[in-house]
């Protein structure tokens, strides 16, 4: 009798998988693969950037530090099939949650779920889903949260969230190929950078996103037939924007661009990267602007308006190199690979935490807590208190505690409410025994993720 149930039951579920896969496919749209920009290859140069995600191989580390309190698994990004789709690239403190970014442009991964982390309850919650196939980068602007699209598939070439208001992907008529950064200059205006078909350009708004006019386009300086251009960061320094163009096989172009607001022109300007160099986020702090010189690690960089240099390291080894650079405050906070830093000035520094996770990818600071998001989908608080963090709620339904409720849980259920195997962790209901009360549990659970 409990076979012949369960095959109605198994039945009723695999309707239910078709009809929310029908309808998955009913709205979105398949992706066309781009014509007008070459599939990225590896290089094998020492001059040739990573597309996204870390330079370095962390040394595994048998622990982690009890400093460190997991408090989240990302349910989307650790289900990813690729090592780098699955990394937290960027983690960003706004409207009291915790957002991250992930996902893998060059195996064309996506659309990426954009979620919020609340630290208080210890839930994921989905807020969009952008037409992207990564997302590496947010940007508070104007109390808005954007992310560019690095890789459009169809609808956005960026999303942006508004406190109070539902999330919306963007498409600016031109559209663009890579979207890798967005600033404000001026704070009325919006500035959008990255590529369009083999040249590197940037877009400006001046209605806050309403209509997006081509301000620059720059085509790649190498005569390799198979290279492309690309904007890879927007930096705004004393009133002026600054990009640099980086041909993808053959190194960054000799000069940036800087656009000067007072004539609205743009002009060559002093280099601001090696040739090895891509460029991350810059943020203007001590009267410099400072930067990564690689997407996923790379040396810490100062620019002064005339040259660059790199941040001598405070504890004086070979090179100051960092996962990641944030702002809070009046304070500048760089992630290394194994301690968190600290400075007010860019020449004293502090260590506040001296340790961290081999797997730390990204850092965001909320509440006066860190936050870190590492290369396995994972979200780490740091409580060198040593008390107990409270255990994440539990989600309804998700039986083999993954994170996420799906038909891994359902055949749990079913060998227990066969009897093939002698657990319970499917007693949903704790009344002592698994029966269809429990699948009635599950399956509403289900239907609601």
């Amino acid at each position: 009798m409990q076979r012949f149930v369960l095959t109605i039951l198994f039945l009723s579920v695999a309707f239910l998988v078709f009809s929310q896969d029908e309808q998955k496919a009913s709205a979105q749209t398949p992706s066309p693969t781009p014509t007008f920009t070459p599939t990225p290859t590896p290089c094998g140069l020492s001059r040739c950037p990573t597309p996204t995600g870390p330079t370095r191989t962390p040394t595994p580390s048998p622990t982690i530090s009890p400093d460190w309190v997991l408090v989240g698994i990302h349910p989307d990004a650790s289900i990813e099939t690729t090592a780098l789709a699955k990394q937290l690239q960027t983690l960003i403190a706004w409207n009291g949650r915790i957002y991250s970014g992930y996902g893998d442009y060059t195996s064309n991964t996506g659309p990426v779920t954009i979620r919020s982390f609340d630290p208080a309850t210890k839930v994921f919650t989905q807020e969009w889903i952008s037409d992207t196939e990564a997302i590496s980068n947010y940007r508070i602007i104007r109390g808005k949260l954007y992310a560019p699209a690095i890789d459009r598939k169809i609808n956005a070439d960026y999303a942006v969230g508004e406190i109070g208001k539902p999330w919306k992907d963007v498409s600016i008529p031109s559209t663009t190929s890579h979207a890798f950064d967005m600033v404000t200059l001026t704070g009325s205006d919006l500035w959008l950078v990255g590529a369009l078909g083999f040249n590197a350009c940037a877009w400006r708004s001046l209605d806050d996103g309403v209509t997006w006019s081509q301000s620059l386009c720059i085509p790649k300086v190498t005569t390799y037939a198979s290279d492309f251009a690309r904007f890879y960061f927007a930096g705004v320094f004393k009133g002026k924007l600054y990009v640099q163009g980086r041909d993808f096989y053959s190194g960054a172009h000799p000069t940036s661009k800087v656009f000067d607001p007072g004539t609205s022109t743009w002009s060559d300007g002093p280099s601001l990267l090696p040739l090895d160099g891509v460029g991350w986020r810059p943020i203007e702090f001590a009267e410099k602007l400072i930067y990564r010189i690689h997407e996923g690690y790379g040396t810490v960089t100062a620019f002064d308006g005339t040259s660059y240099s790199f941040v001598p390291n405070p504890v004086g080894a070979a090179e100051f190199s960092a996962q990641d650079i944030i702002q809070d405050g009046d304070a500048l906070y760089v992630l290394t690979s194994s301690e968190i830093m600290k400075t007010a000035d860019l020449v004293n520094w502090t260590v506040v935490v001296p340790t961290v996770p081999f797997t730390a990818q990204s850092l965001a600071i909320l509440d006066g807590k860190f936050y870190i998001g590492t290369t396995d989908s994972k979200i780490y608080v740091y409580n060198p208190s040593g008390i107990p963090s409270p255990t994440p709620t539990p989600l309804t339904g998700d039986i083999n505690k993954d994170g996420k409720v799906d038909l891994l849980d359902f055949n749990i259920w079913r060998d227990e409410f066969l009897g093939d195997v002698t657990t319970k962790q499917s007693d949903l209901n704790s009344d002592g025994k698994v029966d269809l009360l429990d699948f009635n549990i599950w399956l509403s659970a289900y239907k609601a993720g």
